[in-house]
């Protein structure tokens, strides 16, 4: 799955001949712990695929400023956590 998340992650930030693949598994394997502790548990699904590409590029792209999270992300989450959480 990792691997899925990275080739996606790498297309949108135009890094695909780039040599920082290492810096980059890292930060998904960050993002895919971050959701976890937060009761989303990502499966191999093309949603949750997307979803991890999504949430890791924002927070890429955003480590160095100080903005809030994008509505559309924060209601992809907000959906996904539901959605695991919808037979507790």
């Amino acid at each position: 799955m990792i691997e899925k998340i990275l080739t996606i992650v790498k297309n949108r930030l135009n890094r695909l001949n780039d040599i920082k693949d290492d810096e980059l598994t890292m930060r998904i394997k960050a993002v895919i712990d971050e959701l976890g502790n937060t009761g989303i548990h990502l499966r191999d699904t093309p949603g949750d695929i997307v979803f991890a590409a999504d949430y890791t590029c924002w927070r890429y792209a955003n480590r160095e400023k100080k903005e809030g999270m994008p509505e559309w992300l924060r209601l992809m989450r907000r959906e996904r956590w539901l959605a695991e959480h919808e037979y507790d």
